[in-house]
């Protein structure tokens, strides 16, 4: 009977599936450059972000009013 297991494709996909998770999560960085979801955006784009901002509301905004922009460019 175990042998007849061993033989079953599902089994060898279940284990080299969770030997490839034990290989990247043991290899694996936690830093966020690595990050293939995480976004960037670069001084230029902000620059731009606050002309954008400054021409719509004809005022400089602030800090909370910045981030608020930034995270809205992102989504």
């Amino acid at each position: 009977m175990f042998n007849q297991i061993l033989k079953e494709p599902l089994v060898h996909f279940v284990v080299l599936g969770a030997l490839l998770l034990v290989v990247e999560g043991w290899s694996g960085s936690t830093s966020d450059d690595d990050n293939p979801l995480s976004v960037r955006v670069s001084t230029e784009r902000k620059a731009a972000l606050e002309k954008e901002f400054e021409a719509r509301f004809q005022r400089v905004f602030n800090s909370e009013e910045s981030t608020a922009f930034v995270q809205h460019y992102i989504n």
